[in-house]
């Protein structure tokens, strides 16, 4: 069964046998639309068959400098942790894109430090957002829901990136450092609250996705060669895009479709008009049980 693998699910919690994509959806105004999803597959698997290996990064570097926006309009990549590299950082700034990606906290922060003969130093992400204060921290209001969330936002550098906003939000000022998220993102001249708003933004591709696998039945792609499934993808892709047309597939219970536009997407709670923003994540495929 060509590209199968074994991929870790964060629903499941625990790895299990599928496929997995790479996916890209693209927001300007009031649309959206899904770019052409890539099947991954790993190192061990392209050995096995015989085919080259790309890993996620090497995908996702590709996507961003292949990425045509619309003419006139700004692009804001929006990333989760795991495309947290140099080299996707490095793409986005040589095409003029800004970029917003989650952080894991052993990540290091070069941090002010009169006592070192440097004047600074590095320090574990998670080992400074452990140092703050609770007066560190500003109170604001989540683009989603509404909900009052408490921010802590330092430009620094960050080691192998390069100089950002770095982005710490805590649910409560209570909870436990376990439960606290980072970002980092080019946009120096933002404030909390816009930070967030781009945070924010990259959610609308998990309902995408999660959407577009109830409405495409992607959960049986396991059953196809990689070949099969590629068409199998591209052809649901191309159905979720069709102009104007409201399609069941996006449709949430009680919810209002979107309308689908080829080659844009929207999201005017978090950017702006002209503003759009490219957001991607991998996405594993459930082999059915």
């Amino acid at each position: 069964m060509e590209g199968l693998g074994q991929h870790h699910s964060t629903t499941a919690e625990r790895r299990l046998p599928g496929h997995s994509m790479v996916e890209e959806l693209y927001v300007l105004l009031d649309q959206r639309c899904p770019l052409v999803p890539q099947l991954y597959r790993q190192q061990a698997v392209c050995e096995q068959e015989g085919v080259p290996f790309q890993s996620k990064i090497e995908l996702m570097e590709a996507a961003i400098r292949a990425f045509e926006p619309v003419a006139g309009t700004r692009t804001h990549v929006l990333l989760d942790s795991w495309y947290c590299a140099k080299c996707l950082w490095r793409a986005a700034r040589e095409r003029g894109f800004a970029i917003t990606t989650g952080m894991k906290s052993n990540r290091w922060l070069r941090i002010e430090d009169p006592s070192d003969p440097r004047g600074w130093r590095w320090q574990r992400l998670s080992d400074y957002a452990a140092s703050l204060e609770d007066s560190a921290f500003v109170e604001r209001t989540w683009p989603r829901g509404g909900k009052t969330v408490y921010v802590h936002v330092v430009t620094t550098q960050v080691r192998t990136l390069y100089r950002c906003q770095v982005v710490i939000v805590r649910q409560s000022l209570d909870a436990p450092l376990a439960q606290t998220r980072y970002w980092a993102s080019s946009d120096l001249e933002a404030d909390a609250q816009t930070l967030l708003g781009h945070i924010a933004a990259r959610w609308d591709i998990e309902v995408q996705i999660a959407r577009w696998q109830r409405g495409t039945g992607t959960g049986s792609l396991s059953d196809y060669e990689r070949d099969r499934s590629a068409a199998f993808l591209d052809a649901g892709h191309a159905g979720l895009c069709l102009p104007g047309r409201r399609t069941a597939a996006l449709a949430n219970a009680g919810a209002a479709p979107h309308h689908h536009w080829p080659g844009a997407t929207g999201n005017p709670a978090a950017f702006a008009a002209q503003r759009p923003a490219l957001a991607s994540c991998a996405i594993p495929i459930r082999r059915p049980t």
